[in-house]
């Protein structure tokens, strides 16, 4: 096995979305292909002394970019198992769903925007915790999030069904550190755990 000493190695940076590209080998040098492989989503590209490889997110190896994606295919089918049966030793149970409603949960408590799911750094870090999430696009962590409002609105009004006592109503709007503006709508009342009969 060579060694790569780091000043040798380019990384070709991805543009951040989900369309990641790769110089042409065109002489205009203008145009630029879509990388559509599944495989660069485990893999990432990079210049080893003028030749183009393929660094494995998983193990490191370096392996041909040049030739086409079947032998990186295999290789990340491989690496991805391994990978599995490594995360299903410590972690037997995953569920996608609840790991949708989590993420809809960070993104809502922190007040992150929808695209953050497609930052590939948050990728890159959900492949390496649990290769079996599936990714996320804005408009799938859109329908998380309502998903989440109408079971939270579900809940409250069955809540408020099953309340005898009247109830204090007061609101307040206030600016978020975005300049976003809300409006909070808070409900004093009083219920039978309070013991009041």
């Amino acid at each position: 096995m060579t060694s790569i000493k780091e000043s040798q190695v380019n990384i070709f940076m991805s543009s951040g979305n989900n369309e990641d590209v790769e110089p042409s080998n065109d002489s205009g040098g203008s145009k630029q292909k879509k990388r559509t492989s599944f495989v660069w989503n485990y893999m990432t590209m990079v210049d080893v002394n003028g030749i183009r490889m393929a660094k494995c997110d998983f193990c490191g190896k370096l392996l041909n970019a040049t030739q086409g994606t079947s032998s990186l295919r295999k290789h990340v089918l491989k690496c991805l198992d391994d990978h599995q049966e490594a995360t299903n030793s410590t972690n037997t149970s995953f569920d996608q769903n609840v790991g949708k409603s989590k993420v809809a949960k960070i993104i809502i408590m922190h007040e992150l925007p929808l695209r953050f799911v497609e930052y590939t750094g948050f990728r890159e870090m959900i492949v390496y915790c649990q290769p079996r999430f599936e990714y996320m696009s804005r408009n799938t962590l859109k329908s998380e999030i309502f998903k989440l409002y109408n079971m939270e609105r579900d809940r409250t009004l069955k809540l408020l069904d099953n309340i005898e006592s009247k109830i204090a109503i007061t609101m307040d709007m206030w600016t978020s550190s975005t300049k976003m503006g809300y409006m909070v709508v808070t409900m004093h009342f009083i219920d039978k755990s309070c013991g009041v009969t």
